[in-house]
């Protein structure tokens, strides 16, 4: 019997993780310290920002990291591919550059890649959908702006379908400290 909070992974597709667990954070650190030592660089750990695990003959996780280059240096997300073997074995298949700036705190920022906020989008779309009972279909993230706060408050464009015709809508979102989304506002977009 099963306890209670044990998750089940199915094998094959990549699942969610939480960004807060003990072990995919070291994870996460063991990808630094490994790309560290591979590239000789000098990037310090700051946080797990999200990431998947797939389960196979051990598990391959695909995981989004910030780190800064020294003290005080500039903040960057990377993606690193690592692999755990059923030994507890790691490997870092590859460690990426994903983002170019981090926005500064109180003014709004544009979003240079909103492939990076898809996730907030669809967040968005499916909230309104639960709050307007409606069907909407999330499409793309046209344009955002990003605004740091206590949290992140994001301003998106996105397109989203509703009996298959595509609309335009203007979400506004916040994300605390712990991660927690809110649907802030929803409404058409010229």
């Amino acid at each position: 019997m099963a306890g209670k909070g044990t998750v089940f992974l199915r094998m094959g597709g990549y699942e969610p993780i939480d960004v807060n667990d003990l072990h995919a954070i070291d994870l996460a650190k063991f990808a630094v310290e490994e790309h560290n030592k591979q590239a000789h660089t000098h990037l310090m750990f700051i946080d797990l920002v999200r990431g998947e695990v797939q389960i196979v003959a051990g598990r391959n996780y695909m995981l989004v990291v910030r780190a800064i280059n020294g003290i005080g240096g500039p903040m960057h997300s990377y993606l690193a591919d690592l692999y755990e073997g059923l030994d507890g074995q790691r490997v870092l298949k590859s460690f990426t550059f994903l983002i170019t700036y981090i926005p500064q705190p109180g003014g709004w920022q544009p979003i240079e890649d909103v492939k990076e906020v898809e996730a907030i989008g669809r967040f968005a779309v499916n909230e309104h959908n639960k709050q307007a009972h409606t069907h909407l279909k999330f499409e793309e993230v046209v344009k955002g702006e990003i605004q740091i706060v206590e949290g992140i408050n994001y301003k998106l464009i996105l397109r989203a379908i509703i009996e298959e015709e595509a609309c335009t809508y203007m979400a506004f979102v916040f994300e605390d400290l712990k991660r927690h989304m809110s649907l802030i506002d929803f409404v058409p977009s010229n």
